[in-house]
C-alpha cells in the first residue's frame, strides 16, 4: 500500500562536535498535509516566495499544486520543512510527475539558510543575504517509508512499507547548535539531495581515534526493496560542501588543489555502491549512487593533503662549498606549499646541510666539505606539512 502522510524530513542533528555525536531526531510531518504559507497571502517568515514547474509559475490557489512549509527549531536550531504536494491531497505527486523540473524560492527571515536538505533529484541552490532567500531546483524522486530512526543502528524492514513514487520536499536550516561559530558560517551553502528514507542532516564531525583528525559522517538507513518485494533501491546521497567548510574542519586551505587522496570516502555497512568527489570550483561535491541498503554511513576523511614529492632533481657542485639543487616543485594536493627544503648527508661521514627557500625551482646548498660528495633530498612544506623526501642526487665531490 502507498504512504499516506510522510515524514517530511528523518533528520539527525548533532548537537556536539567530537567523538560520536549525541543526535536529536528533528519530527517530520505527518498525518494530514499541513497549511500553505505564502508570503503574497501575508503570512510571516520564513514562507514560500514563488515557485514554478517546468518554467510554468505555480501560484498561492493553483489549482494542481501547492507548497506546505512548517517552522521547527531543536537543539538551538531553526529551520523549516517545506514539501510540493498535489491540491488532491498527501504527498505523492504521482509517478508522471517524476521528470517534472521544480524551482522554489523561500523568503527565511531572520533564519539564515545555511543547510539545504532536499529529498529529490540532484539539483541546485542559490542564496541571497538581506533578504536572506534560497531557491532549490530539483526534480521529485521515489522515495520509502518504515525505518525505525529511534536508535542507532536505525532499521528498516527489508521490503519498505510506503512509498510515494514522485516526492519532493526538504529542511532549511540554520544549524544554530553548532557551537563552534567559524565552522557553523562556513557551512553556509551546504546543500544535500538524496532519496534516502532516514539520514542524517548535515553531517556530523567525530574525531578518528586513529589519526586524531576530525572527519564527517553521513548516517542512513532505507529498505533493501520497494514495496513490490522485488525492486531493490538504488539509493543516492549528492553532497555540495562549501571550500570554506573545508578550511574550517579539515585544514585545507587550498582546496582547488584537492587530490582524490584529500578526501577519503568510505561507504561502511552491508551493501552496494560507489563514491566520487568532484571540484566544482568554490566547493566540492560527494555523490554515492547506486547503494543498497540497510544500515550505512558515509565517512569522509581527511586523507594526505601533503605536497606531492618534487620530481627531476639534478645536482650542480658550482663551487667547492656550494652546490645548486634543481627540481620540478612539489605540487599542491589540499594546502598551499610555503616552501621547499633540500638536505643534504655527507656519502661516508655524519656532516649534513639543510636548506629552506621560497623558491619552486632551484636551491644552492652552501657550507659543504671540501673533497666530500654528498646525497641530496628535496621536498615540498605546506601549511598542513611537509610531504616526502623526492629521490636523492648525487652531488659530486670537489677539491
Amino acid at each position: 500500500m502507498r504512504g499516506g502522510g510522510v515524514r517530511l524530513v528523518s533528520a539527525l542533528t548533532a548537537i556536539a562536535l567530537l567523538g560520536v555525536l549525541p543526535a536529536v531526531i528533528v519530527p517530520g510531518i505527518g498525518g494530514a498535509q499541513p497549511p500553505s504559507v505564502w508570503c503574497s497571502s501575508g503570512a510571516a517568515e520564513p514562507c514560500v516566495e514563488s515557485a514554478d514547474v517546468d518554467g510554468v509559475p505555480v501560484t498561492d490557489g493553483d489549482p494542481l499544486y501547492d507548497i506546505v512549509l512548517v517552522p521547527a527549531a531543536s537543539g538551538g536550531s531553526s529551520s523549516f520543512l517545506w514539501n510540493v504536494v498535489p491540491t488532491s491531497g498527501g504527498f505523492d505527486l504521482g509517478a508522471p510527475a517524476l521528470p517534472q523540473q521544480w524551482t522554489v524560492t523561500f523568503r527565511t527571515g531572520a533564519l539564515v539558510p545555511r543547510v539545504s536538505f532536499t529529498r529529490g533529484e540532484p539539483g541546485t541552490v542559490a542564496r541571497t543575504e538581506a533578504p536572506n532567500t534560497i531557491t532549490v531546483n530539483s526534480q521529485p524522486t521515489t522515495v520509502t517509508g518504515g525505518c525505525d530512526l529511534a536508535t542507532w543502528p536505525w532499521s528498516c524492514p527489508h521490503t519498505a512499507t510506503e512509498q510515494w513514487d514522485a516526492y519532493l520536499g526538504g529542511e532549511v536550516t540554520d544549524y544554530g547548535s553548532w557551537t563552534d561559530v567559524a565552522q557553523r558560517d562556513a557551512m553556509y551553502g551546504y546543500d544535500i539531495f538524496t532519496n534516502v528514507d532516514g539520514t542524517s542532516l548535515p553531517a556530523e564531525i567525530q574525531r578518528d581515534a586513529a589519526t586524531g583528525e576530525e572527519r564527517l559522517a553521513i548516517r542512513m538507513a532505507n529498505s533493501h526493496f520497494l514495496i513490490d518485494g522485488v525492486t531493490a533501491v538504488k539509493g543516492f546521497m549528492h553532497q555540495r560542501i562549501p571550500n570554506r567548510f573545508l578550511r574550517e574542519t579539515y585544514g585545507i586551505d587550498n582546496p582547488a588543489t584537492l587530490t582524490a587522496r584529500g578526501l577519503d570516502p568510505v561507504l561502511r555497512g552491508s551493501g552496494t555502491g560507489t563514491v566520487t568527489v568532484t571540484d566544482v570550483g568554490p566547493a566540492l561535491v560527494v555523490d554515492a549512487v547506486d547503494m543498497s541498503f540497510t544500515s550505512r554511513v558515509l565517512r569522509l576523511n581527511r586523507g594526505v593533503i601533503t605536497p606531492r614529492r618534487p620530481q627531476n632533481v639534478s645536482a650542480d657542485r658550482h663551487r667547492v662549498h656550494r652546490a645548486r639543487i634543481e627540481f620540478d616543485e612539489g605540487t599542491a594536493r589540499g594546502s598551499r606549499v610555503v616552501r621547499h627544503q633540500v638536505r643534504c648527508r655527507a656519502i661516508g661521514d655524519d656532516h649534513r646541510v639543510t636548506k629552506s627557500s621560497r623558491r619552486t625551482d632551484r636551491i644552492v646548498v652552501r657550507r659543504l666539505h671540501a673533497d666530500q660528495a654528498y646525497w641530496c633530498r628535496v621536498r615540498a612544506v605546506a601549511r598542513a606539512g611537509p610531504g616526502t623526501w623526492s629521490s636523492r642526487v648525487r652531488v659530486v665531490a670537489r677539491p
